[in-house]
């Protein structure tokens, strides 16, 4: 996937099925990550450390096989967006 980015190549949007790859913790810091909310106001709002969050992106992120937890986002975000489209 780099290789085709680097060359200036489109990557084609991975579909996936959130709740069937993720934890439902992973999903549910995976979704408030999605949303914009930094490590320390998401481990501030589920009562968790910071470090547990990072792991947990990572580990979701790893599950995807996505390069990052920004890739996670980016994921989760267009998984969102096609599941509001296909309910409308």
């Amino acid at each position: 996937r780099s290789g085709i980015r680097g060359a200036g190549g489109h990557v084609p949007a991975r579909v996936v099925n959130l709740p069937d790859r993720l934890s439902a913790p992973e999903l549910e810091i995976a979704v408030a990550a999605a949303g914009g909310s930094t490590t320390a106001e998401i481990a501030e709002r589920l009562g968790l450390g910071p470090r547990t969050v990072q792991y947990r992106l990572a580990s979701g992120a790893i599950k995807l096989g996505v390069d990052s937890p920004s890739e996670l986002s980016e994921c989760v975000r267009r998984e969102l967006r096609l599941a509001i489209a296909a309910s409308v």
